[in-house]
């Protein structure tokens, strides 16, 4: 089906994450060849049961698989789980090829997802989680110098409520670069800090794996896409890729020669350069030594990062502070978090949904080329 086909002004998205799930399960159970629930020990913020929806469409024999992936980062599942709704509701399993699959899951992230963070039940960053933990872990020598500054009644105010002040003082002090890589690089010394990457696999990265591992041995070809948002210009949806070699060029000749890799397309030391351990997709990678692997990400721009990021340091620091921080203060700011991940204006709404079928048909088209 192409673009032009399509119900361009169709919302799939969902006004939280529990709506979401429902409408993922109802719409995949009339087309899937398989699903499955993977619950979790906690609940949601009402008391419902939060979990990990998976559903796989085409040939259970297929030696080609596509892997979608939303909330990773749990405040960016309402944007990836539109994608995968809307792919599913436009008719997307009936045009699979005979000798390729799908498989989707949904809200990796389930705990994040239903509380609005960006992090999972005991703080980690999932996508900075899949390390090998019987290794010695990267250490961010650069945070623990800030470390004792995200905390209540430090430099970003009583309740965090001088992030942005604090931000903006990093930037001036260290450039944009260093800040970033500060704060977003992922750390795993401090279970309360921010970014931190975890000491072992986490509940989510444990599921993910055990979700995978019936495939492992069948696939030939693997292309692996993990939907995010709040990353770059409104409403445009950039892939990006970690890969090198082969894998990046392979990348580029499904995708187009705009994928940006961070790794590759900078030099260290330049702006934009980034190393980032323990990756899903790395780590996806390293699951199907086997196979031709291809792993992407999406990110959908929405608003500027500064104040994204601002936002999360100050719900960072008002979850630490739990029940002495101000009566509603830390809602409202995950509902501002909210809008910043997944924003309300249905043209934006038109555009992540739209893209994300895009990405997918194009990974489709991919992995039915003569491998290169």
């Amino acid at each position: 089906m192409s673009i032009d086909n399509l119900h361009a002004h169709a919302d799939w998205h969902s006004k939280d994450a529990h709506e979401a799930s429902l409408r993922f399960r109802e719409v995949c159970s009339a087309v899937a060849n398989q699903q499955a629930r993977y619950e979790h020990d906690l609940s949601s913020p009402n008391g419902d049961e939060i979990a990990v929806d998976t559903a796989y469409f085409g040939s259970e024999t297929a030696s080609k698989l596509l892997v979608v992936v939303s909330g990773i980062h749990g405040l960016e599942a309402l944007a990836g789980s539109a994608i995968q709704i809307g792919w599913v509701a436009s008719g997307g399993p009936a045009s699979l090829p005979e000798d390729l699959a799908v498989l989707m899951v949904h809200q990796i992230n389930p705990w994040g997802c239903a509380w609005r963070r960006r992090f999972n039940e005991d703080n980690v960053d999932l996508n900075r989680n899949f390390l090998d933990f019987n290794r010695s872990v990267p250490s961010n020598s650069k945070y623990a110098g800030i470390h004792d500054t995200l905390k209540p009644e430090t430099a970003m105010g009583t309740f965090g409520e001088a992030s942005a002040q604090y931000l903006a003082g990093l930037v001036a002090e260290r450039g944009i670069e260093d800040t970033i890589d500060l704060l977003m690089g992922g750390q795993h010394e401090y279970p309360d800090g921010f970014g931190f990457g975890g000491q072992e696999p986490s509940w989510s990265r444990r599921t993910f794996e055990h979700v995978l591992a019936p495939f492992r041995d069948q696939v030939e070809q693997v292309c692996y896409l993990e939907l995010h948002s709040g990353l770059g210009p409104y409403g445009y949806g950039q892939i990006i890729s970690l890969q090198h070699g082969d894998v990046l060029a392979r990348t580029r000749d499904w995708f187009g020669q705009w994928v940006f890799n961070p790794r590759a397309d900078r030099k260290p030391g330049e702006p934009g350069y980034r190393e980032v351990a323990g990756h899903s997709t790395d780590g996806f990678s390293s699951l199907f030594a086997g196979a031709e692997v291809t792993p992407v990400t999406l990110e959908m721009g929405t608003y500027p990062p500064f104040e994204s990021l601002a936002l999360l340091l100050e719900e960072h620091i008002l979850f630490q502070a739990g029940d002495a921080a101000p009566a509603g203060k830390l809602e409202a700011v995950r509902e501002r978090l909210e809008e910043y991940h997944c924003p309300a204006d249905l043209h934006w709404r038109d555009a992540n949904w739209l893209r994300g079928y895009q990405v997918i048909k194009q990974a489709i088209d991919g992995l039915s080329s003569e491998p290169r």
